[in-house]
């Protein structure tokens, strides 16, 4: 007894030390578990609220909407109602969208009545002033969105029945000049989100509930308990448990574990939505409440594991120490029999003990106990067995064990057992198999056997635990059912679907093939027909003839687009589109936007106008073909569908997103408009507004299709704001990606003062900022009387402006007329502005007046910013060309290439022509190649012909690299001089021509005057020239050794005219002299962007003038400035100093010292 009570203490300590242990495991992986249902519901109501504040968002800025709340009272408000129709057409989970003024008044709702929206008649609109969230969305900022508590809807003042569970976001809104307009608000129905956060919960959806920051129940498992603040009831979780309410109102989130069970909880934190800015009264808390019945579960069931092993550790302990105290008994009897007497009465009592002790943990094992003996005989067996087998234990004693078993496993277990008992371990049986028991009823059902031998009095016996998991199969067999269904479906749908993307990818391969070889067999004879049209109205027609021949090109245009569409709609259905990533410079896409719109035929009515690239934004890489073909279409549509008005492109820069930076595209016009219904159908494939249109105007309903497709692919955004009877507004946002500034020529005119006429305020607008964007000085007038009143007005304070810039139709006094009268005012005087004339209209029959001499430039709307300066460039080298021939009264030069032999190569026949006809007017003898094998076959029929060749780049075939390198190689012709011709005009292009061997670079389109200078390198023998001849600068030149800070001869070459020239070099040094010293300042005040613009500036003006070393020093600060973090003090100090020596040069240019 000494021995056994000590072995069972610390059996029975092992057992509560591992029950514990287990106990705390379990209810771990309890409390973690509902720690994530309770965050799940959390999530879920986070969620559920960010979309009806992105819709706020969306609303507020509509212009439909903030039309309506921007306007003097008493304005129509259709087009708000037809918004708030629309929002809630598309969310039937809005029960209300309201306007309600600053007076708190409603003046637009729309109701939800039984799943449809309805306006409201003006004469049933409420008053609201008294209502918490007007008063609180009122006390808001511009921008910040209010969320209400959640509470019941009322109506008139009494809670509506059924309760309807109802919050609210809403946000101020103002008009133009500040002043507050009211509230726009969106009651939501809430059951649909409660809903979604119970369900959102899994296996904790019967006790998740949602409290308010008061304790009151919002969403309970019990539903008396809900909405008691609505009815000044005092149902709270504060008032019905303070003690878990206090640890609460402590913690944003935990967990506590009490009497009554385990509370979890956590704080409701929305996350801002985009830039909106949140105030709100969400203060809720998400709860769990496990009762302690499911706890005391889990530990019963720990337990009773454990005692059902302890007992048959302590049966086998039991019967041990009962054979040591009968042999303890045998020896004490031999020495003592008085000592043997009173030992074996004791022993018999403590045995009693023990085996009471143990039949006690044996009987109360919730698992069956069996004790076998090593015949296989049953010679015990616990109440838990009779339950599981249907026996009374004293049926089965001394019965073989296998009548538990089925009948026909019965002779393979006496077998097994007989093999088990040669080496008994302490195992599992059957590991791998499954087993079955038998009741006495002769029903079969799945049980696990445990198996613990052990030996007493020197004979073997094994004591067997047994488990009924029918259950347990039967979930198991039901998962494996549902498993191999849903496998088979899987298997069965997954073959239909490969077998029917298989069958879609052949079909539309079949057909976008057919379309497209379609669309190539119709574009050729096409091309030929705008093309024998072309020359036809070039010819000496009659009226009628040259009308036909218009109508001809008309349709052509029109077939040709409907082709292209079509090719390009096969295209992505075959997924052969393809998005170009290179350099290309915006201007570039927006001069040619600008050309092509100018060529088609609109309204007489309606004017085109553009706004330039933003400032900063030139050098892009992306794919420029497509962003112009979907400007194109969105231009073109706009006019097609603009009777009268103006149509006007814009493009802006938005604030960066994601650290990327993007572009926003405008196409508005003020034509029919699109009904808000059709405004999402009108960008699917085959969609017009309706047939009426395609009738009215034609076309496929494919470009818009195509234009979503392409700005996809670009990573942007394509959408329309349009209303009917006032216009549309399309739009598209790209990610822009900026790459180096590739080497160009800088402007040569500078420090331009521009006076612009024109009676459309936006082409005002969009005129003056073209002509900034070019780094002049605009001023703006209505009219032409103001244009000549402000032009006599200047003329006598001597501050005429260097362009006059005038929009041909104004009512009153047109441009031409008003030029005439500038022109009359001013005389035959020498610095006389230059009058550009801009006409969005017939330019030839602007050309046909008898007064347009009077106009040194003519323009067709829209006007770019480089249209606008090649018009100004060549009226001042007009002018100037005429003052040279009056005052040297010189002959026409001689021709500048005679003599040289060159070789012309390029793919395109209209190229060829054009070069050819100009460089053989200069005297050149000029052959011509169509492509890289023609020119090769040629020089090898000619080696010493060709002086230079003039190569272009892309060619079918064989390309300008590889015919140069076959040149080189092949025919060994490495002194041959080859100069790349191409529209190609980037870094990464010159260096592959100059890796392929060529020796220059020319890019398309050329300056004639370049390209001849270029040219006479190669000219063999000497050369007369127009310069030789006429040199008007020549003589105003200096001693350049004297003046290393500027390039004199690049200076005058670009200004053509010394006393100009050096004007702007004295406007320079008193303008920007002490910039080095305001960049220093800028940037000791943080202030990096003044600085970075004005190093900018400072490049920009010193690159015109030819101020070499002030221009590549401020161009490094702008790069160093352009990288985050990078330090330019030392490239600041030393601009200073440049900044210095250039001001003393340009002094003693100017015979002053500075």
């Amino acid at each position: 007894m000494l021995l056994f009570l000590p072995v069972s203490f610390l059996v029975m300590a092992g057992t509560l030390l591992l029950g514990e242990s287990r106990i705390h495991a379990e209810l771990s992986m309890l409390m973690a578990d509902e720690t994530i249902f309770v965050e799940l519901g959390q999530g879920r109501l986070d969620q559920e609220l960010a979309v009806p504040i992105g819709h706020l968002m969306s609303l507020i800025d509509e212009n439909p909407v903030r039309r309506v709340y921007q306007a003097p009272n008493g304005s129509d408000t259709s087009s708000m109602q037809e918004a708030f129709f629309s929002l809630m057409t598309r969310n039937p989970i809005y029960d209300k969208v309201r306007w309600i003024d600053e007076q708190g008044i409603e003046q637009v709702r729309v109701n939800n009545r039984r799943g449809r929206p309805i306006v409201v008649p003006h004469d049933e609109l409420q008053a609201k002033e008294d209502r918490y969230f007007f008063s609180d969305t009122m006390l808001l900022n511009q921008g910040e969105i209010y969320i209400s508590p959640l509470d019941l809807n009322m109506d008139d003042g009494r809670i509506e029945i059924p309760y309807k569970p109802t919050i609210r976001v809403s946000s101020p809104v103002f008009d133009v000049a500040g002043k507050p307009r009211g509230i726009l608000i969106i009651n939501i129905m809430a059951k649909s989100m409660l809903d979604a956060f119970v369900q959102s919960a899994g296996p904790a959806i019967d006790r998740l509930m949602l409290v308010n920051d008061e304790g009151y129940w919002l969403k309970s498992p019990n539903a008396q308990d809900e909405w008691a603040f609505m009815f000044q009831q005092e149902a709270t979780l504060a008032t019905r448990n303070p003690r878990v309410w206090e640890a609460i109102t402590r913690q944003k989130k935990g967990q506590i574990r009490l009497d009554d069970g385990l509370w979890t909880w956590s704080s409701v934190l929305l996350t801002p939505i985009q830039d909106a800015r949140l105030s709100h009264n969400i203060h809720w808390k998400v709860i769990s409440h496990l009762p302690m019945e499911k706890l005391s579960t889990v530990e019963n069931n720990v337990w009773s594991a454990k005692v059902a092993s302890a007992s048959v550790i302590l049966l086998l302990f039991a019967i041990g120490i009962g054979r040591l105290i009968q042999a303890k008994s045998a020896r004490a009897l031999a020495e003592k029999e008085a000592a043997l007497a009173r030992g074996e009465a004791e022993s018999a009592t403590r045995l009693q003990e023990a085996q009471a002790c143990f039949r006690m943990l044996f009987e109360a094992n919730a698992s069956g106990l069996l004790v076998v003996d090593a015949e296989g005989k049953i010679v015990m067996a616990n109440p838990a067995f009779e339950n599981l087998f249907g026996y009374q234990v004293s049926e089965v004693i001394n019965r073989p064990v296998e009548i538990l078993l089925p009948e026909k496993f019965r002779s393979r277990h006496a077998r097994q057992r007989k093999d088990y008992l040669q080496n008994p371990t302490t195992r599992a049986m059957g590991e791998g198999r499954d087993l079955y028991g038998t009741r006495k009823d002769g029903s079969i059902f799945p049980i696990e056997i445990g198996l613990s031998p052990y030996r007493s009095d020197n004979q073997l016996f094994v004591v067997a635990t047994i488990v009924d998991i029918s259950e347990r199969k039967r979930i198991q067999d039901a998962l494996l059912r549902m498993n191999e269904t849903l496998e088979r479906n899987v298997v069965e749908r997954t073959a239909e679907l490969q077998a029917a993307k298989q069958e879609a990818e052949r079909l539309a391969s079949v057909k976008g093939n057919f379309l497209a070889n379609m669309s190539h067999e119709i574009r050729t004879p096409m091309n030929a027909i705008l093309g024998l049209a072309y020359l036809l109205e070039k010819a000496e027609l009659g009226t009628d003839e040259l009308n036909l021949v218009k109508k001809i090109r008309i349709a052509g245009r029109s077939l040709l687009g409907i082709i292209n569409d079509i090719l390009d709609f096969s295209k992505i259905e075959s997924g052969r589109l393809e998005i170009e990533h290179a350099p290309f410079r915006l201007s570039d896409v927006l001069d040619n936007l600008a050309t092509l719109m100018s060529s088609i035929e609109y309204s007489n009515k309606v004017e085109l106008i553009m706004g330039p690239a933003p400032e900063g934004i030139e050098f892009l890489r992306g794919d420029a073909l497509r962003l112009e073909q979907i400007l194109v279409n969105l231009t073109s549509n706009a006019l097609k569908f603009t009777q009268q008005g103006s149509v006007t492109i814009s493009v802006i820069k938005l604030p960066p997103k994601d650290g990327r930076d993007y572009l926003r595209f405008s196409v508005r016009d003020t034509g029919m408009g699109i009904p808000i219904e059709k405004q999402a159908e009108i960008f699917n494939a085959f969609s017009q507004e309706d047939t009426s249109t395609t009738r009215r105007f034609g076309g496929t309903g494919l470009g818009l299709s195509i234009c979503r497709y392409l700005v996809q692919m670009m990573g942007g955004e394509l959408g329309v704001n349009s209303e009917l009877g006032i216009g549309s507004e399309f739009w598209l946002m790209l990610p822009i990606e900026r790459v180096e500034p590739q080497e160009y020529v800088h402007p040569s005119i500078a420090f331009q003062n521009v006076l612009i006429a024109d009676d459309h305020p936006v082409a005002r607008e969009m005129l003056a900022a073209t002509v900034r964007s070019l780094g002049w000085t605009p001023e703006v007038v209505e009219s032409g009387e103001e244009a000549v009143e402000r032009i006599i007005e200047r003329a006598r304070n001597n501050k005429l402006p260097d362009i006059v810039l005038l929009d041909w139709c104004m009512p009153g006094v047109n441009g031409l007329e008003a030029g005439k009268r500038i022109r009359q005012e001013l005389g035959d005087i020498a610095d006389a502005p230059i009058i550009v004339i801009a006409t969005a209209h017939d330019r030839d029959a602007l050309l046909r007046e008898p007064d347009v001499a009077i106009a040194d430039a003519v323009l067709h709307k829209p006007i770019t910013a480089s249209s606008l300066y090649n018009a100004v460039s060549d009226a001042k080298q007009r002018r100037q060309g005429e003052r040279s021939i009056q005052h040297n009264n010189t002959t026409p030069s001689e021709k500048r290439l005679n003599g040289l032999n060159l070789l012309l190569v390029d793919d395109s026949e209209i190229n060829r022509d054009m070069a050819r006809r100009i460089l053989e007017a200069e005297g050149a003898t000029v052959y011509l190649a169509d492509d890289g094998h023609a020119a090769l076959q040629w020089l090898r029929l000619n080696p010493d012909l060709a002086d230079v060749v003039l190569m272009d780049i892309q060619m079918p075939l064989m390309d300008g690299y590889e015919a140069t390198r076959q040149i080189r190689e092949v025919l060994g012709l490495t002194l041959l001089p080859i100069v790349a011709l191409t529209a190609g005009a980037f870094k990464n292009q010159q260096a592959a021509a100059l890796n392929a061997g060529m020796n220059g670079f020319i890019a398309k389109p050329f300056d004639v005057e370049e390209l001849i200078a270029y040219l006479q390198q190669y000219v063999t023998g000497p050369q007369v020239t127009a310069d030789s001849k006429n040199e008007p600068i020549a003589s105003a030149k200096k001693d350049d050794s004297q003046f290393p800070m500027i390039d004199i001869d690049r200076g005058l070459n670009n200004w053509g005219d010394a006393a100009t020239y050096y004007k702007y070099l004295q406007k320079f040094a008193e303008s920007h002299g002490y910039d080095g010293d305001e960049i220093a300042k800028m940037m000791a005040q943080g202030e990096r962007e003044s600085a970075l613009a004005l190093a900018h500036k400072l490049k920009g003006t010193a690159g015109n003038l030819a101020l070499i070393q002030v221009w590549k020093l401020a161009e490094k600060i702008e790069s160093s400035l352009l990288k985050d973090g990078a330090t330019i003090d030392e490239s600041i100090q030393q601009l200073q100093l440049i900044l210095n020596d250039t001001l003393r040069e340009i002094g003693r240019l100017n015979g002053k010292d500075k």
